[in-house]
């Protein structure tokens, strides 16, 4: 149990290094050519990142919440079937990804928006 548990965190440790260095990538436009292709590199790289971690959050978060409750169960001496389990680390990562989502569609989509239309006015 201990090597699965640290393994996953270990993987969560490095998907969420990865998420974050590829978000930093997102707005850099120092290899853009033009304005206009800084606007499109960007838009492109957002949309590629988003669906790339939405993934991680289908994929990796159940795992990872599912070791956790594991865990948290085995601390305090509780018993709980397999189904309720799978049914707690369900729920938890269907909260973090509402979360997740809600989260940049506030700060993002709205952004990525504006660089839409500024890229329609330009290409006019």
């Amino acid at each position: 149990m201990r090597f699965r548990f640290f393994g996953m965190v270990a993987l969560f440790g490095l998907v969420t290094l990865w998420a974050y260095y590829e978000q930093v990538k997102i707005f850099d436009i120092s290899d853009a050519v033009n304005i206009k292709a800084a606007l499109k590199n960007t838009m492109g790289r957002f949309k590629r990142w988003y669906l790339l971690t939405t993934l991680i959050y289908v994929i990796v978060f159940p795992l990872i919440y599912y070791i956790v409750v594991e865990v948290v169960l085995q601390l305090f001496h509780v018993e709980l079937s397999l189904l309720t389990e799978v049914s707690i680390s369900g729920v938890l990562s269907v909260i973090s990804l509402l979360g997740n989502h809600l989260y940049y569609k506030s700060t993002y989509f709205k952004w990525l928006q504006t660089l839409s239309e500024s890229l329609d006015e330009l290409q006019q």
